[in-house]
């Protein structure tokens, strides 16, 4: 069945009014916009917009030559792209192109608005004891980037093109994405159903839209519309999926859709996602995993707004979270696999170090919640357009249509150092901790000193985190130096068998066994119960002080693993703005095991040197140095092996962002066989290239026999003219320069 078979509606011929009120913006913003086109704020976006634009008109297609994503996720993007050229530069050649792609898209198969079949995303669901058609994902970006462009493109368009659109919003994409919202927000709270029901906004506003360009009365009923309704009762016997249940195709060719309750609808599928993002304004999964239904949210939020002028309550949940990410941002990286710096991030679960927030996440906030942060951040990462991955995320999270056209002037920008954000925080109901030297470097190539701690986590991070509590990665001097591996793809063996896994991680872990942090809930299908992230049995941060001359976070983890151990304690001490000390405290308990804890470097390109002598080790790459001291035990055994390193995630097994064995070297810190419960010191220190190392001294203060412990042990650091000496035990003493002290 093709989707111009399905509902087609053949409305009466008439041109579209053109001061229609829009689903983003009104007709007469599009003067603002043209505007634009001089302007030099906007000259990297919008020759990005023309080069995209002319590259579909040249192929005719969505689907340009060398993509490596599939076109699903280049819809939306190069449709705005396309339809934002024709509507400014009035291009005849550019809508002709335009009509073209999507007169193709109408004549697609049912399957293929359904998008890809994978175990997870079932074609159809038992809704209301009938057995639909559900879209996903796919018809989400398809339906998605269908509904604004032609929103935009609309007093361009012709009768015939506004019929195709029309038919293909009402007879495709509409029921797929409705049944979907209706599923989803009753069982299976999570991004797809932000996705899908923020889609769902736009498509039901474009469809509402069409219909009020035409004069008022029942619109023509084809016989696709009657042979759809009165074959309804047929298909449910025979147990055949279907788009619309008995008697609705007809209602709705007669009527139009039921707006207002497909409205209250969207309203309700939106809150309770939006309710999700937790109380302190960090979210429970990735960067990148907040971000990709964040894009989408802001679309539908701004729809929302502009054609009904309702904000759903829980929009107020989001207001916060745009300081979390921007915490999540080091800086603008050199890298060798790009001829200009790019956004680098701390990735922590799913999310890829090479990543930014892109414009939609961003407007949201700018124009919502009319955030200083914000516009800075637009100024900084966006406007300037760097350069990003082949990877899912620049397939469909950028769009350059968005940010040319709805950019607010009106909110001045502030840095983040302006708005007196904290250099170092603690995301207590998440667990997201980060350590930073400030905020100087964050929009250079510099980059800050950003050292990351996923401490607890785990409450709405169902699919996409991983087994790493208490792991942490570090950020310094132009280098990713301690790495988290990053998100391959989901398909591919790096995913199942690498990525996720304890032993990838810079923490503790025992004979290669993943932490144990599974409980069992429902999932998407109806029978379905399986293993997911548990929110309570997890690490968490017990204690975290901020002073002027350090921070101190101490992080519990024992109950990471099953049975729960005697002790898993991270003690990290940053002593501003030189070095970090980090004391773990292990005992097994009862776990039966060898334990080990490791850290990977970064050797993404081949440029790592390590030098190793009797109490740590030095490595070197392009831009800087790092040291790190094995305070305790001096002589602990260690073990180098291959880790991995990922640029960024893709769709698509063994493409070049994925790292292979080797792109991060692991060193692993082994205690002698039989003990089971032991202390590990490491000083660690970013250094300038070249510059001296600290010179750590450890005594036995108490003069008695230690063992595994580190209790009554003093490490004196000698670093860049200041002396600081630290007594470790239950409560560790912290002298600085011999004349001010600290107990945590």
């Amino acid at each position: 069945m093709s989707a111009s078979e399905a509902v087609r509606v053949r409305l009466p011929g008439r041109p579209v009014a053109v001061n229609h009120r829009g689903l983003l913006f009104p007709a007469d913003h599009f003067d603002v916009v043209a505007a634009r086109v001089s302007d030099p704020r906007y000259a990297a976006v919008w020759a990005a917009i023309t080069e995209s634009a002319d590259a579909v008109r040249a192929a005719g297609s969505l689907e340009l030559p060398g993509d490596t994503s599939t076109m699903y996720y280049h819809a939306r993007g190069r449709l705005m792209d396309l339809a934002l050229a024709a509507a400014v530069t009035r291009d005849e050649s550019y809508y002709a192109a335009y009509a073209e792609i999507i007169r193709g898209l109408s004549r697609r198969e049912l399957n293929f608005w359904i998008g890809p079949e994978y175990p997870n995303r079932p074609r159809h669901q038992v809704i209301d004891g009938v057995k639909r058609y559900t879209g996903e994902l796919e018809t989400a970006a398809l339906a998605s980037g269908i509904a604004i462009s032609f929103d935009w493109i609309k007093p361009l368009a012709d009768a015939e093109l506004r019929d195709v659109v029309y038919a293909t919003l009402l007879g495709t994409a509409y029921p797929l994405l409705k049944n979907s919202t209706v599923f989803q927000s009753a069982r299976w709270v999570m991004n797809h159903l932000c996705v899908i029901s923020s889609a769902l906004t736009l498509v039901v506003f474009a469809i509402e839209g069409i219909r009020a360009s035409v004069p008022a009365g029942p619109l023509a009923r084809s016989a696709a519309v009657a042979s759809a309704a009165d074959g309804a009762a047929a298909a449910r016997t025979a147990d055949d999926p279907i788009l619309f249940s008995a008697g609705e195709a007809e209602r709705i060719a007669d009527s139009g859709i039921p707006v207002d309750d497909d409205v209250a609808l969207i309203v309700r599928a939106l809150g309770s996602w939006m309710k999700t993002i937790d109380s302190d304004g960090s979210y429970g999964e990735g960067f990148h995993y907040w971000a990709y239904p964040i894009n989408c949210l802001f679309f539908a939020l701004e729809a929302l707004r502009n054609v009904r002028e309702i904000v759903p309550p829980e929009t107020a949940c989001l207001r916060r979270s745009l300081e979390w990410t921007v915490y999540n941002q080091v800086g603008m990286y050199e890298h060798p696999e790009f001829p200009r710096p790019v956004a680098v991030s701390v990735n922590t679960y799913d999310c890829p170090y090479v990543f930014g927030l892109e414009a939609p996440e961003v407007l949201l906030y700018q124009r919502f919640f009319r955030d200083p942060l914000a516009s800075w951040y637009i100024e900084n990462f966006l406007l300037p357009n760097p350069p990003r991955p082949d990877a899912l995320h620049t397939a469909f999270h950028v769009s350059h249509a968005a940010l040319f056209a709805l950019d607010d002037r009106d909110v001045a920008p502030r840095s983040p150092a302006e708005q007196r954000l904290p250099p170092s925080r603690v995301f207590h109901d998440t667990g997201f901790v980060y350590l930073r030297d400030g905020w100087d470097g964050i929009a250079s190539a510099a980059g800050d000193t950003v050292f990351a701690l996923a401490s607890g986590g785990g409450g709405r991070a169902n699919s996409h985190q991983h087994f790493d509590k208490n792991s942490f990665s570090l950020f310094s001097r132009g280098e990713y130096w301690i790495v988290d591996p990053g998100h391959s793809c989901y398909r591919g063996a790096s995913h199942s068998e690498y990525d996720p896994r304890t032993r990838a991680h810079n923490t503790l872990s025992i004979d290669g066994e993943d932490q144990a942090l599974g409980f069992v809930e429902k999932g998407m299908m109806p029978d379905e119960r399986k293993s997911v992230i548990s929110h309570h049995n997890r690490a968490e941060v017990v204690c975290a002080r901020h002073y002027a001359l350090f921070d101190y976070i101490e992080s519990d983890g024992r109950r990471c693993y099953e049975p729960w151990l005697a002790a898993f304690s991270r003690r990290v001490w940053f002593i501003r703005n030189d070095y970090f000390v980090i004391w773990d405290r292990i005992d097994l308990g009862a776990h039966a095991g060898r334990p080990r804890t490791g850290f990977n470097l970064n050797n993404r390109d081949g440029r790592l040197s390590i030098e190793e002598h009797t109490t740590g080790l030095r490595a070197s790459r392009p831009n800087s140095d790092l040291a790190v001291e094995f305070a305790f035990p001096a002589n602990v055994a260690r073990e180098c092996s291959n880790g991995r390193l990922h640029l960024a995630y893709h769709m698509k097994q063994d493409m070049p962002v994925e790292g292979r064995d080797g792109s991060a070297r692991r060193i692993d810190l082994v205690p002698p066989d039989g003990v089971r419960a032991f202390d590990t010191v490491l000083v660690i220190a970013p250094l300038e290239t070249g510059e001296a190392a600290p010179v750590v001294t450890v005594e036995n203060a108490k003069g008695t026999e230690i063992g595994n412990r580190v209790d009554g042990v003093s490490a004196r650091i000698d670093f860049r003219g200041r002396r600081t000496e630290f007594l470790f035990g239950e409560r560790t003493i912290v002298h600085f320069d011999g004349t001010v002290e600290y107990t945590v």
